[in-house]
């Protein structure tokens, strides 16, 4: 089995989520680019934390897509998008697809 490296930023950025009691993990095309061997230059996380939890964490955010969950955390250099757990469901119409997010909590 091959051992994935984690960037030290990403360990850092995980111990304020999992000193507070939340759970993180890295998500998307950084997890895709590790897989493959490659260095992943854009990290994406997902949390149990919801945006305003998140906002107590860290002494600034940017709310990218609140309304999805997703703010956009500055660290150490790095723009780290942060988006709280939720389920989909995708309902058809007429129309179209009608998508639902809902945030976990």
């Amino acid at each position: 089995m091959k051992k994935i490296q984690v960037h030290p930023l990403l360990r850092e950025l995980s111990a304020f989520f999992t000193g507070a009691g939340y759970q993180i993990y890295l998500v998307g095309g950084a997890v895709r680019d590790m897989l493959r061997g490659v260095q992943a230059t854009d990290w994406d996380v997902a949390t149990d934390a919801a945006p305003d939890q998140v906002a107590k964490l860290f002494k600034r955010i940017i709310p990218t897509g609140i309304e999805h969950g997703t703010v956009t955390i500055p660290f150490k250099g790095r723009m780290i998008e942060c988006t709280t757990f939720r389920t989909e469901k995708a309902i058809p119409t007429a129309e179209g697809l009608i998508l639902f997010h809902t945030m976990q909590q």
